[in-house]
């Protein structure tokens, strides 16, 4: 009797339930990873760039930096329709101005490299087309002017040859304002970042030790589509905000 006793809480023993596997609700998703990592990567690649030049800067040649920035930007639109199905507006990106790009640069040479950055304020005006087709069948285009300010930092590295400097980097488009005149007028939402990035090539001509003569390419890795949307889902708009940039930077105390 005594052993099958046992033998009954031993078995008792072995059927206690199993405890129920808790599925542990991960805060870090593969999408919240990937914006993570869009964003982190940049900053962080700012971050010790920036460290760098301000490492230097007791050293470096400060001066004052002027541009004339022409947008690459080619127009492209698309239709939307409504969520039921019916034609609604034409909408696309047509050009975009720089009325102000004026800042302060830093100018390190070492033999036969230099490390150089900007600081720069840019006043943008960029403007779009909209045609609405719940008002008329055959609407005329109307024209938003949006306006937007920003920090453009370029970090440029690159070589000297004599007065010839050529080099390329990184740039950081730092949003500080926009007055939204499109999503004021039309269900065309502007969802833009704090932080664009890109890239620039860069060729100058140093003049009297005192100034630089520069021209740059920049390369956004940004299109329009990346922050206007309509019914909440991205315009998909291709034009790529890409700059041609002329400028001097003045260096009182000299370069080299």
């Amino acid at each position: 009797m005594a052993a099958m006793n046992f033998q009954k809480e031993h078995l008792a023993i072995c059927k206690l339930p199993t405890p129920p596997i808790v599925k542990k609700n991960h805060l870090i998703t593969t999408s919240n990873f990937r914006i993570m990592k869009t964003f982190f990567k940049p900053t962080i690649t700012f971050i010790f760039l920036f460290s760098i030049t301000l490492t230097i800067c007791g050293q470096a040649s400060f001066g004052l930096t002027f541009n004339n920035v022409h947008s690459k930007a080619i127009p492209n639109s698309r239709i939307f329709g409504t969520t039921n199905g019916s034609l609604g507006y034409e909408f696309g990106f047509m050009s975009e101005n720089t009325n102000k790009a004026i800042g302060v640069s830093l100018y390190k040479t070492f033999t036969k490299l230099f490390l150089m950055t900007d600081v720069t304020y840019r006043d943008i005006s960029t403007k779009y087309m909209v045609r609405d087709y719940l008002e008329e069948v055959n609407p005329n285009v109307n024209y938003i002017s949006e306006s937007h300010k920003l920090i453009h930092v370029p970090v440029i590295a690159g070589i000297n040859f004599k007065n010839i400097k050529v080099g390329a980097g990184s740039i950081f488009n730092i949003h500080i304002e926009n007055d939204n005149a499109l999503s004021k007028a039309y269900p065309f939402v502007n969802q833009g970042r704090k932080l664009d990035t890109g890239m620039t090539l860069f060729a100058g001509y140093k003049l009297f030790n005192r100034a630089l003569i520069q021209v740059r390419y920049e390369k956004s890795f940004v299109r329009v589509g990346n922050h206007i949307y309509y019914n909440q889902q991205s315009t998909r708009i291709q034009s790529f905000m890409d700059n041609l940039t002329f400028g001097i930077s003045i260096y009182p105390a000299g370069m080299d």
